[in-house]
């Protein structure tokens, strides 16, 4: 009879059918009820289990089912609870349940920006499980890291001041005690500012005086003289003033074309000579005739062929 049952209401049938094989295999007999519920549709109604109550708390939350709705045709959460074995009274509190609660390190990173307050925070560890003195501790750690970065940015602020030298040591000492540093532990930080400043202000000094010799405003003398002056050892004063040496020696000064062409008309050089150097400096001989004749206010002689393509036409 279970396989004849299997084939005819397992498969899928015409319910009136299912139900005169119920009442042919004797599990309904007919007229038997006399008002009684119809049993067989209880049975057939609740044959099969339903989606359990995370699931269908899910298809609520995301608004594929109702949250209430009676009835063996409906779909529902309520109706998926009173179809399983879960008893009724418990539907409320299964329906909160299903509702979404941020975990204990997402609640702390809200409270850090600003999405929650601190009450809420507390409230949301609180109904986490978490107990009262942990919660306090972890609203103590948010704290501090908020504080944390704002004294940090602040500090950062008055020694900029300070290697600026923009308030005095009195000025920041005060402004660092009203951020929680005060004592040996504020006058350290003081110290490092101005020894910043110093490095500072001395790395400059030392990068003019290579400027001035390489470019030999100074001679070597005088450019060791400045450097004996900033309190800088003899062994590094050698061995900065060899390197710029080999710099400066290798930086040689030639004259521009504007000195080459001023030199020809003045009659310092001839057109040979002068032709040659602008070409060195990349002009190709036309151009470099072109040039020259320019300065000279006339066509010189000798022109070369000239250039095609390009700037110069076909």
């Amino acid at each position: 009879m279970q396989d004849q049952w299997d084939e005819k209401v397992g498969q899928g049938s015409n319910y009136d059918i299912a139900k005169q094989w119920a009442i042919t295999l004797g599990l309904e007999p007919a007229n038997w009820a006399h008002g009684n519920p119809d049993w067989f549709n209880i049975m057939y109604n609740s044959a099969g289990r339903p989606p359990g109550p995370v699931e269908m708390g899910h298809a609520a939350n995301r608004g594929l089912v109702a949250w209430t709705g009676l009835g063996s045709a409906q779909v529902t959460f309520e109706q998926a609870i009173r179809e399983s074995d879960i008893k009724d009274k418990y539907i409320p509190l299964l329906e909160k349940l299903a509702v979404y609660w941020p975990p204990n390190g997402e609640i702390r990173t809200l409270l850090l920006h600003g999405g929650i307050t601190e009450a809420e925070a507390l409230a949301y560890w609180k109904a986490n499980g978490v107990p009262d003195v942990l919660a306090q501790g972890y609203l103590h750690l948010a704290q501090i890291e908020q504080v944390t970065q704002d004294k940090a940015l602040a500090k950062a602020d008055i020694l900029t001041l300070v290697q600026e030298q923009a308030i005095s040591d009195a000025d920041a000492l005060t402004m660092l005690a009203e951020i929680g540093y005060s004592g040996s532990n504020a006058a350290h930080l003081i110290e490092m500012a101005r020894f910043r400043y110093e490095l500072a202000t001395l790395r400059r000094v030392i990068e003019n005086v290579a400027t001035l010799y390489t470019g030999r405003k100074i001679n070597a003398t005088q450019a060791q003289a400045a450097l004996q002056g900033l309190g800088m050892p003899a062994a590094q004063i050698t061995a900065l003033l060899d390197t710029l040496t080999h710099q400066r020696n290798a930086e040689a000064l030639i004259p521009t074309t504007a000195e080459v062409k001023s030199g020809f008309y003045y009659k310092v050089i001839d057109q040979p000579t002068a032709l040659t150097m602008l070409e060195g400096m990349g002009y190709d001989p036309w151009s470099a005739w072109f040039t020259l004749s320019v300065r000279n206010h006339a066509p010189l002689p000798n022109e070369p062929p000239k250039p095609t393509g390009g700037v110069f036409g076909a």
